[in-house]
Order: structure tokens, then sequence, then C-alpha cells
């Protein structure tokens, strides 16, 4: 992976208008466009009782979510910095790591670019950030985004496993299939990443040119460096996730519906698998089409679309 010029001489910059622009995220913008189309038309909606829902909603529980929703950001910069300091990070470039509040500014320019943008290009976006601001390695710091991701997504299964705990015996268990199998295979793909990362290094180095070799070794680097401190990175995950949850039972009850805790678990869940999914800007008609899916275990399709838009107000358009 090519290092990103620095901008100090005048060089080539990150152009985010010209990403927002350009052909596959004007594409993927579309693909959202239909998503949505067939969201309306495959759950049936009266799109009046749906708006009708959403205008009497509680202005003061909304705004606790969103309060809620911006709080993550600050939690995430503090994890992210921890991961850099275990990386190393503070040892390149100008030998000093940004604070919490910079790291959160970071964090959430990356979720912003992701927004807007095809392919989750927020993350690189990022990392070209501190490297504008550090002169750290771009491919190093990409790999402790790339850790902040392993770890959300092991969180994300031991969530799963508290809801599918907690719906023992119910025979709405048997309806979450597509969830448990997108969890289990996200488990699986990251456990087979890291330990390619961490045992066949050696051998794979062999058959890598110079460069790739050397981008290759500072992205291992950035992984697996970022991986210790693991009790601060437990606790401060666990923190962002619980976060993450009130927020959606907030929105719920903004709305006025009462929603068990295993729904909200696997609500968060849904919402955080599929906006990874890089098809369209942060997950834009896919995440949405995933959260009534599963609202509707519970409640009536006007009222799980209702959540859906609502919470998305927060986590989307907000931002």
């Amino acid at each position: 992976m090519k290092e990103l010029p620095n901008s100090s001489n005048g060089a080539e910059r990150i152009s985010l208008q010209k990403r927002v622009l350009a052909a596959p995220t004007l594409i993927s913008f579309a693909v959202a466009l239909v998503l949505i189309v067939l969201l309306v038309r495959g759950f049936k909606l009266d799109l009046s009782a749906t708006l009708e829902n959403i205008r009497h909603s509680n202005p003061g529980i909304y705004v606790t979510a969103f309060v809620l929703y911006y709080l993550s950001f600050l939690l995430r910069g503090a994890r992210w910095r921890l991961f850099l300091h275990n990386a190393g990070i503070h040892q390149e470039g100008s030998g000093k790591l940004p604070g919490v509040l910079v790291c959160s500014q970071f964090v959430l320019l990356g979720w912003f670019a992701n927004t807007i943008s095809w392919f989750r290009m927020g993350d690189a976006y990022r990392a070209y950030l501190l490297k504008e601001r550090t002169g750290a390695s771009f491919t190093k710091t990409l790999g402790t985004i790339l850790a902040e991701h392993v770890v959300d997504i092991i969180a994300l299964f031991l969530m799963f496993l508290t809801a599918i705990a907690l719906l023992l015996g119910s025979p709405q268990l048997r309806q979450t299939g597509m969830l448990a199998a997108g969890a289990v295979g996200l488990v699986v793909i990251v456990i087979a990443g890291l330990l390619l990362l961490r045992y066949l290094s050696p051998s794979l180095l062999n058959f890598l040119p110079g460069r790739v070799r050397e981008a290759y070794l500072r992205l291992r680097q950035g992984i697996l460096g970022s991986l210790k401190q693991l009790p601060l990175i437990a606790l401060l995950s666990g923190c962002i996730w619980l976060v993450e949850a009130l927020r959606v039972l907030l929105v719920t009850q903004a709305l006025g519906y009462s929603v068990a805790v295993p729904y909200i678990l696997f609500v968060t869940l849904a919402h955080a698998l599929l906006i990874i999914v890089p098809l369209t800007p942060a997950g834009l008609g896919i995440a949405e089409t995933g959260m009534a899916g599963v609202l509707s275990l519970t409640l009536a399709p006007d009222q799980a679309v209702s959540v859906a838009i609502l919470d998305r107000s927060i986590t989307y358009l907000s931002v």
C-alpha cells in the first residue's frame, strides 16, 4: 500500500468532493435509493401512519439518544488513542499523539466520509488525517483502525450470545438465523485473519515485492501491536456498545414502544453489521431494512420502520 503524500509540499490531497462525485459513489447512492423503495414496498407501509408515529415522538428522549450517540465518539476516540499508543505510533513522526478530543474528531470525520462515499473510504481518510497531523505511517495507522473493527466484531458476537441467552425457548429465536450467520461468519473471518497475520507472515514475506512487504509489515504491526492492554480495551469497548444499545432503546421509547432487551441487542447488532457492508454509503438502505426486519418480530411494520428511520436520523443524517 502506497504511503499518501504529505500536504506540506503542496502535492496531492485527498479530495472528498471528487470521491463523492465519482461514478462508484453515485451508483452506490442509486442502489441505496432502490433498497429504500423496496423497503417501503416490502413492508407494505402506510407512509402517513409511519410519519405520524415519528411526528409524535418524544423530543426530550430523542435528544437524549442523540447526545448518547455523540458521546460514543468520545469513547471511540479514547479507545483509538489507546490503540495508537499500543502500536507505537507516538514514536513516529512528530513523536506526539493528539489528545482524546482530536482523536474523537478524526473518528467522527472518518464516519462522515463513510456516509458520503463508497467502500468505507472514511477508514483510509482517518488514517490520512493522522498522518497529516503527526507524520505517522499511513499503513500502520490503518492497521490500528482494522484492529478496532476486530475488537468491535468480537464485542458484537458477545452481544449476540447475550441476546440468544435471553431468548432461549422463545419461538422468535428461529427467526434470527441471518443475524446468527452474519455474526458467526465475521468472527470466523476475524480469527482466521489474526492467525494468518500472527503465524504465516514469515512464509508470506518471501513472496512479496520489497515495497509491498514493507507496507504489509507496517499494517501487521498496526493490527497486532494495537491489541495490548486488553482489560482497558474491553472496558472501553463495553462502554461503547452499552451506549449504542441505550441509544436504540431510547429511540424506541421516544416513539412510545416497549421493546424487550434481546430485540434491542439484535437491532444494535443488525445496525452495526449492516453499516459495515460497503455496497452503499454507511449501509444506507441496507441498515434500515435490516433494523426494520428485526423489529418486525415484535412490532407492527409501520412501527418497526418508524424506529429504523428515527434511529438513522441520528446515526446517518445527523453525521
